[in-house]
């Protein structure tokens, strides 16, 4: 079964290196579509860690040569999704199955290979979503008890272009793999000020979602919530999801994937 990755970026290199680290194998190819511009507007004005960070794994690491880098001024989450599959299906037009994932979510290699050989068994199926493992102010905080979002993971590229949707999770029917998690590091950044960034635009890429995405007062949720990790309770940044970040475990870092534990940020947090 052959699979693309596909990633809208713009910002969150931290873990962007071992997030490709552990899907590489296991895909035909990987598309970015770096925007250098925010979903706030935003124009960077330094360097883009971003982009730099792909290009010095395409330069070092990619011995297959599967790296496609396009570079874009969107605003848009769906625009340089619909950029990248557009690409996609011009070098690619017997693709069968797109892998969507942002820069900031890591895959245990093995479940990424279990989930991508399962792909054989769907055919009835359009999109495949799974579970995820929340880590929030630190690599070693980890929401408890699991959220209930359930990301869209695999989506057939057929549909994707005509979906719209949070990555494309209009793209029925849907089956959901239980037992599968990824590990997505939301909150986790190398400062305060950068998760700040993080959480605002996420809240504007967010609005088109099918769920309401009315955010709490940051600056409330701040002072009450996240000054006081990892001890404070029901702390989604969502109006009326609170409860489904309920409390943080603390985990030491054999329990994280094998290829973030040598990043600085993860050595810090110890």
């Amino acid at each position: 079964m052959k699979v693309i990755g596909l990633c809208k970026a713009f910002s969150g290199h931290e873990f962007l290196e071992a997030s490709i680290d552990s899907i590489y194998k296991n895909l035909e190819a990987i598309y970015f579509v770096i925007s250098d511009t925010s979903w706030a507007g935003e124009k960077l004005t330094e360097n883009h860690k971003v982009l730099e960070t792909v290009l010095k794994y395409q330069k070092n690491k990619d011995i297959d040569k599967k790296i496609h880098i396009i570079s874009t001024s969107s605003t848009n989450q769906d625009e340089q999704y619909k950029i990248g599959h557009k690409k996609i299906i011009e070098d690619y037009p017997d693709i069968e199955w797109l892998c969507l994932f942002d820069t900031d979510e890591v895959w245990e290699e093995v479940v990424f290979e279990n989930a991508v050989k399962r792909l054989d068994f769907l055919d009835e199926y359009n999109s495949v979503c799974c579970q995820m493992y929340t880590y929030i102010k630190s690599p070693l905080y980890r929401v408890d008890p699991l959220e209930n979002c359930k990301p869209f993971v695999f989506v057939r590229a057929l549909f994707f272009g005509y979906t719209a949707g949070i990555r494309g999770s209009k793209a029925c029917p849907t089956y959901y793999m239980e037992d599968i998690f990824f590990h997505h590091f939301t909150y986790v950044r190398e400062t305060e000020e950068d998760v700040f960034k993080k959480i605002k635009t996420s809240l504007i890429g967010d609005k088109d979602c099918e769920v309401i995405c009315d955010p709490v007062d940051i600056d409330k949720w701040k002072k009450d919530k996240w000054d006081h990790l990892p001890y404070s309770k029901d702390f989604h940044t969502t109006k009326g999801y609170e409860t489904s970040w309920h409390k943080i475990e603390q985990i030491n870092i054999n329990q994280l994937p094998r290829s973030v534990r040598g990043l600085e940020i993860v050595k810090e947090a110890i």
